[in-house]
């Protein structure tokens, strides 16, 4: 799980005003990694809703209950002595990334546009490239997974290549959970592996998602219903 990787950036799918439903009915990651470490919780009273542009980044966290179960099925299991090392402060080595995904469960298909996709590219870069000599990190790699994927309704393939382009600019490793999907975790892989192999580029793989928006514009892709989104990149 993302929030026991310690010295890597942990990164928490956010709401665009974060915490989300932390103090209401929430039950998803970002709402259980504020639950589990509830100082995190202090965020919602001095950060404003996060633009485009902008990430929040929140040093020091520790945790102080465990869990189990998701959303409906959550549930607090006990305490939790969190043994993450301090500072000389006595601040714990931890540093959360806050960034929001586009919520495009009312239109699914509007996440394919080259401008949401500039969109989520920036957010993450932003920031996958910050503070990459913080002492609470272990070289610079971020601990990520489905983000924006779950009520926001992102396409988990699409998702996690925009997550390993914005690394690959900010110089940035990645640590990547796909939450026990094993599909998804052959899928990334062989999609690593063969962009990997032909050399390809981030400023290429924009072009085939350019490509990729146009097939959607057309409605060309439902002939590839069969097919993974990586394959039809590819194609």
């Amino acid at each position: 799980m993302i929030e026991n990787q310690q010295g890597l950036l942990q990164v928490d799918f956010a709401n665009k005003f974060v915490g989300g439903g932390v103090l209401g009915y929430g039950g998803v990651q970002e709402e259980i990694r504020f639950v589990i470490c509830p100082e995190l919780i202090a965020a919602q009273l001095f950060t404003e809703r996060l633009d485009s542009t902008e990430a929040l980044i929140i040093s020091g966290v520790e945790r102080y209950n465990t869990y189990e179960g998701y959303s409906q099925t959550f549930t607090w299991t006990g305490n939790h002595k969190d043994q993450t090392s301090s500072d000389i402060y006595g601040r714990k080595l931890c540093t959360v990334l806050a960034i929001d995904a586009s919520n495009v469960a009312r239109n699914p298909r509007s996440q394919y546009s080259f401008k949401s996709i500039q969109r989520e590219l920036n957010k993450a870069y932003v920031g996958f490239s910050w503070g990459q000599e913080d002492s609470s990190r272990s070289g610079n790699t971020v601990a990520t997974g489905n983000w924006g994927c779950g009520a926001f309704k992102g396409d988990v393939q699409l998702k996690a290549l925009l997550q390993l382009m914005a690394a690959a600019e900010a110089s940035a490793s990645v640590a990547y959970f796909t939450f026990g999907n094993s599909g998804l975790t052959n899928g990334i892989y062989d999609m690593y592996t063969c962009l990997k192999q032909y050399r390809v580029s981030v400023g290429r793989i924009c072009k085939l998602l350019e490509r990729y928006e146009g097939l959607v514009r057309e409605g060309s892709h439902d002939m590839y219903t069969c097919m993974s989104f990586f394959t039809i990149l590819l194609c």
